[in-house]
C-alpha cells in the first residue's frame, strides 16, 4: 500500500479514542476505505455501554441514506476461498466436497495462520476472539437449560462436530493440527456474521440440506448490531460491483446505527448469535406438550385424547405471544384435554393451568440461574451467557403473565 498509507496508518493509531473500538477496528476501517469502501467517513466504531462495540454516526442520517457501500471484492465467499490455489486443489482432489460453511471456516483458519502475510489480516484481527452462544456454555451449567433449549443445542452441537470432522478430513494437510476450539472460533465467525448473498453453484462445493449456502462475510459491515425495530435493506449492485446497506430509519449524530438480522425469537438469537433482547414485543413463547398434559389432565388417562391431538396436528405450533395470547393450536389442544375431564375442568381453568405451569417452569430456571451466578467464580463470558438466559426466561414469563388477560 506504500509509505504514504503506512504513515497515515500510524498517525491514525495515535488518535483513536478510548471508546473508539481499538486499533484493530481502526485498521479495518482504513483497510476497507483504501479498497473502495464508501460512506465509512459517516460512521465510526464505538464501544457502547451495555452492548459492546457497534457503529456510531458522525452526522445525521436520513431514511434512504446508504450506511456502507462495500465493494463486492471485499466480500468473503466460497468463490473468494477458491481463488487460493491450495484450497481449490484440495477441494478438487477430495472425494468429499466441503459445504460452504466448511470451506469458509477453513479459509478463515488458513488466513489467520498466515498472520501479517494475509491480505485479510486487518479483517481477521478485527474479529471477536470469543463468543457467547450456548455452544460456549460451560457443560457444568447444562442443567440451566430447559429441555427445548437443550434439544436444540444438542442438534447444533452434533452439526458442528460433524463439520469439524469433515473440515479436518478435507483440509487437514493445509491447516495442520487444528484444534476443535480454533475451529469453533471460525464456525462462530461464519454463523454469526454472514449476510445473505446469492452464490453461484460451484462444483467444488457440496450443497447441504441442513445449511444455507448463499452467504458472505462482509468486513466492516458486520459491525452493525441487531435491533428488532431497525429497518434496512441490503442491495447488490452487480454492475457497479458494490454491496450496499440502506437504512430506512433516522439517526442523530452520535447515535448507534442498527440493522435487523431477521425476525428471530430470543431462543434463536441466543443459540445462533449469543444474545437476547429484553422486552421483545414480537417474542413468541413455545409451550411444552408434556406440561400441557401433566397440568391440564392431572391424572386423567391421556392416551386416547393424545391420539386426537396428533390426528389434528396440534402437537406443534403450541405458542403464546404478547398480542393474541395462546395460539389456535394451543387453545384447541387444551379444549380436547378439558373435554377428556367430562366437565371437571373448564377451558378457562385449563388455559390458566397451562399458563401458570409454564410460568412456574421458567421461574424455577431463573432461581437456578440466580444461585449459579454466586456459587462459583465465573469468567465474564460465562456470566454474560447466564445473564442472557435470565433475560430469556424472564421475557417469556412476562408474555405468559400478559396472556392471562385474554382468558
Amino acid at each position: 500500500m506504500g509509505r504514504t498509507y503506512r504513515k497515515r496508518h500510524r498517525q491514525s493509531k495515535r488518535s483513536v479514542s478510548d471508546k473508539g473500538g481499538g486499533y484493530e477496528l481502526s485498521d479495518l476501517a482504513q483497510f476497507c476505505a483504501a479498497h473502495g469502501c464508501q460512506e465509512v467517513k459517516r460512521l465510526r466504531t464505538y464501544n457502547f455501554d451495555g452492548c459492546g462495540r457497534g457503529m456510531q454516526t458522525l452526522s445525521r442520517i436520513q431514511p434512504g441514506d446508504a450506511l456502507i457501500r462495500l465493494p463486492q471484492a471485499l466480500l468473503v465467499t466460497t468463490s473468494t476461498a477458491l481463488k487460493d490455489d491450495i484450497i481449490r486443489s484440495m477441494c478438487q482432489r477430495s472425494t468429499l466436497k466441503p459445504t460452504a460453511v466448511e470451506m469458509l471456516c477453513a479459509f478463515l483458519l488458513y488466513e489467520r495462520q498466515k498472520g501479517e502475510k494475509s491480505f485479510w489480516r486487518y479483517y481477521i484481527t478485527s474479529l471477536p476472539t470469543s463468543f457467547s452462544t450456548l455452544l460456549c456454555l460451560n457443560p457444568k451449567d447444562a442443567h440451566l437449560l430447559d429441555s427445548q433449549l437443550q434439544t436444540r443445542l444438542d442438534t447444533m452441537q452434533r452439526s458442528v462436530d460433524r463439520t469439524f470432522s469433515e473440515t479436518v478430513k478435507i483440509f487437514g494437510e493445509l491447516l495442520g493440527d487444528v484444534s476443535y476450539s480454533d475451529y469453533l472460533w471460525a464456525w462462530h465467525v461464519v454463523n454469526t456474521r454472514c449476510i445473505y448473498m446469492k452464490q453461484p453453484k460451484l462444483e467444488e462445493v457440496r450443497t447441504s440440506n441442513e445449511e444455507e449456502d448463499d452467504f458472505a462475510l462482509a468486513p466492516f459491515l458486520d459491525l452493525l448490531n441487531h435491533n428488532p425495530s431497525a429497518q434496512s435493506s441490503i442491495l447488490f449492485d452487480d454492475e457497479a460491483g458494490f454491496c450496499e446497506i440502506v437504512t430506512h430509519d433516522t439517526y442523530r449524530k452520535y447515535d448507534q446505527v442498527f440493522i435487523r438480522y431477521d425476525n428471530h425469537s430470543n431462543r434463536t438469537l441466543l443459540l445462533e448469535y449469543g444474545f437476547c433482547i429484553s422486552e421483545k414485543l414480537d417474542e413468541v413463547v413455545e409451550l411444552n406438550m408434556d406440561i400441557l398434559t401433566e397440568y391440564v389432565l392431572q391424572g386423567i388417562q391421556a392416551e386416547p385424547f393424545m391420539e386426537k391431538i396428533e390426528d389434528w396436528k396440534l402437537t406443534k405450533g403450541l405458542l403464546c405471544d404478547h398480542i393474541e395470547g395462546l395460539s389456535w393450536n394451543a387453545l384447541n389442544a387444551i379444549k380436547i384435554m378439558c373435554d377428556a375431564s367430562c366437565g371437571a375442568i373448564s377451558e378457562t381453568v385449563g388455559r390458566l393451568r397451562v399458563l401458570d405451569s409454564s410460568m412456574k417452569h421458567r421461574l424455577s430456571y431463573i432461581e437456578k440461574l440466580s444461585a449459579a451466578k454466586v456459587s462459583v467464580k465465573r469468567s465474564d463470558n460465562e456470566m454474560f451467557i447466564l445473564d442472557m438466559l435470565t433475560v430469556l426466561y424472564k421475557g417469556e414469563v412476562a408474555i405468559l403473565q400478559h396472556a392471562k388477560q385474554y382468558l
